[in-house]
């Protein structure tokens, strides 16, 4: 799914800002690729934070990111010597690694990280369905008004539906002033891949088109508009409300 997401990312006329002040990834397990590939991109003015609740994934993107910035160093040295140009001080953001768990204490969250970023991305991470209640109150709590949130999920069972009632819910309790719009951008690529997967495969580099479970694999793209301040405590309580009547 990251990778998926950040070809998304990457594609023209989806509506993503062409320049970022900060930018947030959720759960970016061992590779944190879509953050990273943000970073080298030359569209974020001032931070890429890459976050996981688990110190081994924070770690071993720390170490992502100095490979990250000893690749770019030598890129340029070529590039320099190719123009014959003077070394340039342009320099792209550094990522920053952190260890951020999902939570639904305010109290619990880092004050540097409230409503920090103008783009939160997060990929593969609604099966965690115990969760849903953290994962949608520290995205919110992290992506600041007008922000969006880039998604990139596979149905998995009813796993993202339950996600998105749950969004749905926070909205119908302020109806007077919705706290997020949905959106699913048609990726043709991401169609055309499907079909061929479903009907099997139609050359060599298909092979593993029968492994393909729709509900498992078949990416979906989700870009969420936070379209007001969070209200504290009514958002965060509805959110609660609506988990206990689901169970």
């Amino acid at each position: 799914s990251e990778k998926t997401l950040t070809w998304a990312l990457s594609q023209p006329n989806t509506g993503l800002p062409t320049k970022l002040d900060t930018v947030l990834e959720l759960g970016i397990g061992m590779a944190g690729l879509a953050g990273l590939w943000l970073a080298q991109s030359g569209r974020v003015q001032q931070r890429v934070i890459l976050t996981d609740g688990h110190e081994t994934c924070v770690q071993n993107n720390r170490i992502q990111v100095r490979l990250q910035q000893a690749w770019q160093k030598v890129r340029q040295q070529q590039q320099q010597q190719h123009a014959g140009t003077a070394p340039s001080n342009n320099a792209f953001p550094v990522a920053e690694c952190q260890t951020l768990p999902w939570t639904l204490d305010t109290a619990d969250m880092d004050p540097t990280l409230w409503e920090c970023a103008n783009l939160t991305l997060i990929s593969d991470c609604t099966h965690f369905e115990h969760y849903h209640g953290h994962l949608l109150w520290t995205l919110l709590s992290c992506t600041g008004t007008q922000g969006q949130v880039w998604m990139c999920q596979p149905n998995r069972g009813s796993s993202l539906s339950r996600f998105l009632n749950l969004i749905a819910a926070v909205n119908q309790q302020s109806s007077d002033s919705p706290l997020m719009q949905i959106e699913e951008p048609r990726f043709d690529k991401l169609e055309e891949l499907h079909q061929r997967f479903v009907k099997g495969g139609d050359d060599d580099d298909d092979e593993n088109a029968q492994y393909y479970r729709p509900n498992v694999h078949a990416p979906r793209i989700l870009i969420l508009t936070k379209l007001r301040a969070l209200r504290i405590p009514q958002d965060r309580d509805a959110i609660v409300q609506h988990l206990k009547e689901r169970e």
